[in-house]
């Protein structure tokens, strides 16, 4: 992490995530498609871990346990994705 630093880290990992997704949108190849999320999906393990490194550079240890929890709970909720139209409850209707 030190030769390369999380920043950068963040920022490349963002424009390659950035280009497998356009490329994505308009191949009409399913091997390509296949290989273009392979390459979204370590893309966006780069960007958990180049996030991870930079609370943990910027914040002092005794705020860690609450960053990263609260790191850990976006993270998740984020790569869940969308709730579905159906899931979401109605005021007024059971």
């Amino acid at each position: 992490m030190s030769r390369v630093g999380p920043r950068n880290l963040i920022v490349a990992a963002t424009l390659c995530m950035g280009a497998a997704c356009g490329i994505a949108a308009v191949t009409g190849r399913l091997d390509q498609l296949v290989a273009l999320r392979l390459v979204q999906g370590f893309s966006g393990d780069l960007l958990l871990v180049g996030g991870q490194a930079m609370l943990f550079l910027a914040y002092p240890r005794r705020h860690q346990p609450l960053l990263q929890a609260l790191f850990g709970v976006m993270a998740v909720r984020q790569r869940r994705g969308p709730r579905r139209q159906r899931d979401v409850q109605r005021p007024g209707r059971r």
